[in-house]
């Protein structure tokens, strides 16, 4: 007779460390640490070497090292973990229910047009278009707003002598949700180049969600978009159009794939390598 029940056991243990390899996996994906990821699967390595081949004293320095690393991780790494605990909390709180992106939308014109013309008179303005992901946990202040979107307001709102300039203003389904709030700046130097502050905190919510920031320089009247922890400067302030109707039709077919289609294409590779390292763990132990 078939033991369903130890079957269900080992699925769920498989299942449940796949989660925990697959979470650690993201948090070094957002945190840009590709050489201290690097150094824990080395140090795995050893561990499963040691433990297959018997090695008691390497097993015991191992796992004194592991000790004093975890100390380590938590000093060095303290900003990124509150970060990254806040998203595990929003993750449930993705847009269910939300309206959809659509596509050359008038509200999207609006938002185009008035960052043309700020980037002529070159007016600082930092304007992030909610994805799917909830975003309270990485922004602070800023006023509620509620307000259709018009390029009037969004040009008096970023006009130098306003008190919502500084800030950044958040859209989202379709309206202006805040503005004048703080964002999160990255510290990945390599992409920001000799761009400030402003292009930095753009930067930085890009690297924690799948929003869209568009950032106009006051000192060159130039255009930047940030998305996926990239920053591109537009060499036409007019691809501006493209760049925020890539966005909407991404978001668009990602809302309309379903929640199931979307759990297996989003960072399919690193679901992957979980489940395959959670399998050898398995295996290894049983």
């Amino acid at each position: 007779m078939i033991d369903w029940l130890s079957y269900f056991a080992y699925a769920l243990d498989v299942t449940l460390i796949s989660l925990l390899i697959y979470t650690v996996m993201v948090f070094f994906k957002r945190a840009r640490s590709y050489t201290v990821f690097i150094g824990l699967v080395i140090a795995v390595g050893l561990y499963l070497l040691a433990k297959s081949l018997d090695l008691r004293l390497t097993l015991l320095a191992i796992k004194y090292f592991v000790s004093i690393s975890v100390v380590v991780f938590v000093v060095v790494f303290q900003t990124e973990l509150r970060m990254y605990f806040e998203l595990l909390g929003l993750i449930g709180a993705r847009q269910v229910g939300a309206k959809k992106f659509a596509t050359k939308s008038p509200e999207m014109n609006e938002v185009f047009r008035a960052c043309v013309e700020m980037a002529k008179h070159k007016y600082g303005a930092l304007i992030v278009i909610k994805g799917r992901d909830a975003i309270d946990g990485f922004i602070a202040g800023g006023t509620e707003l509620d307000g259709i979107i018009a390029d009037e307001t969004i040009l008096s709102t970023f006009y130098p002598n306003s008190s919502g300039h500084d800030g950044a203003m958040i859209i989202s389904n379709n309206r202006i949700d805040k503005f004048g709030v703080h964002l999160p700046l990255s510290i990945n130097f390599k992409e920001i180049g000799k761009h400030g502050t402003r292009h930095a905190a753009g930067l930085g919510i890009s690297e924690s969600t799948d929003a869209l920031c568009i950032v106009v320089s006051e000192e060159k009247g130039t255009i930047s978009v940030c998305k996926d922890g990239k920053m591109k400067t537009l060499e036409d302030p007019k691809n501006l159009e493209n760049e925020i109707d890539k966005f909407t039709k991404t978001r668009y077919e990602e809302a309309s794939r379903g929640f199931f289609a979307n759990v297996f294409r989003h960072n399919l590779w690193l679901k992957l390598t979980s489940v395959l390292l959670a399998l050898g763990f398995w295996l290894i132990n049983r």
